[in-house]
């Protein structure tokens, strides 16, 4: 649904972060967390955990890329033993963008993410 007032949203690194940001509407009161200086891949889910945590009656909201996703996932573990009221979005582009944007060439390797379903 529309978000509201109160409201965290936790962007991860890279083509997430350009599109969330183009396309997210916040209307007021809403927080957004990113980390951008570092790039760290899979930054998302931990801290939209820690969020969730120190904030048990407000939703939060997780955007991540099927990348970053990889990092981290195994931290939903973490998530439902704590019962954290989180809502995880995974845009999957098949693909590490912004590594493939800017190493995509230099070795020749196709740089993308495993189908997991059909290996």
């Amino acid at each position: 649904g529309k978000l509201q007032a109160g409201d965290v949203v936790v962007l991860d690194t890279g083509d997430v972060t350009l599109w969330s940001s183009l396309c997210l509407c916040l209307s007021g009161g809403q927080r957004v967390l990113s980390s951008q200086g570092m790039g760290t891949m899979g930054y998302s889910l931990p801290a939209g955990i820690a969020a969730a945590l120190e904030r048990p009656d407000q939703r939060v909201v997780v955007i991540a890329g099927d990348g970053g996703a990889q990092m981290t996932i195994g931290e939903l573990a973490t998530a439902a033993q704590h019962k954290c009221n989180l809502t995880l979005v995974i845009l999957n582009n098949n693909l590490l963008g912004r590594v493939h944007f800017g190493f995509g060439k230099v070795h020749g390797d196709k740089i993308m993410s495993p189908d997991f379903v059909s290996p």
